[in-house]
């Protein structure tokens, strides 16, 4: 966001260009990384999961929940497997 300031020189009036510094943002949700440990969390004790579960849990898309239940199985190596309506490791 680019922000105008007036500043006086001897004669007229100017513009002079002002960068605010960065905002600090937070993020609408919780981080990926809390997601992906619940669901480890929660099929380390036994029990199934849908991903509407992990979206309910954490108010966010079921394509999200997707999203890191892919991560966890592709790129962690998590041993996952989708049943019909769950989500269970084998």
């Amino acid at each position: 966001m680019l922000l105008f300031a007036r500043t006086t020189h001897t004669s007229a009036m100017a513009l002079r260009l002002r960068i605010p510094g960065p905002v600090p943002r937070r993020p609408a949700t919780r981080p990926p990384l809390e997601r992906c440990n619940w669901i480890v969390d929660r099929l380390g004790v036994g029990r199934t999961l849908t991903v509407g579960d992990v979206a309910r849990q954490f108010e966010v898309s079921p394509r999200t929940a997707y999203r890191d239940i892919e991560f966890l199985r592709d790129r962690c190596q998590a041993p996952l497997a989708f049943a019909k309506l769950a989500l269970i490791a084998p």
